[in-house]
């Protein structure tokens, strides 16, 4: 957990998102500023999955009773109005804004989005070489 004393408000369906691993959001691209604040840097999209599994458990220590929340098996086949609709219901019960404060220093790797983007293809089998 960082020390950080800064805290922001993010809505909770971009909050479970990350520590649910499934999209509650119409784009994962919304991510991107709840990450870059976790990050404490800007975040370019191929990033976001990365530092999303960076910050579920810090936020989850943040915020332990979201461990309850289970995802339902429907969640993926339903429309976006109806998957709103379950996360307002958890919103009922857990508000729809909470607090995060941003991941600890050593909770976070920083790499620079060309280089991720690289070693992204060679873990696929890819060929890339860094320009450097």
């Amino acid at each position: 957990m960082s020390t950080n004393d800064e805290t922001r408000e993010f809505p909770l369906a971009h909050i479970l998102t990350v520590t649910t691993n499934c999209q509650l959001v119409p784009a994962i691209s919304e991510l991107s500023p709840l990450l870059s604040f976790m990050a404490g840097e800007a975040l370019s999209n191929v990033q976001l999955g990365r530092v999303a599994k960076e910050s579920a458990g810090p936020i989850l220590e943040q915020h332990p009773q979201l461990r309850e929340v289970t995802i339902p098996a429907w969640i993926n086949t339903g429309s976006q109005e109806v998957v709103d609709a379950w996360v307002a219901g958890l919103s009922a019960k857990y508000g729809a804004m909470l607090p995060l404060t941003p991941l600890a220093k050593v909770d976070h790797t920083s790499i620079d989005p060309v280089e991720e983007v690289l070693m992204i293809l060679e873990q696929k089998g890819g060929q890339a070489t860094s320009p450097r």
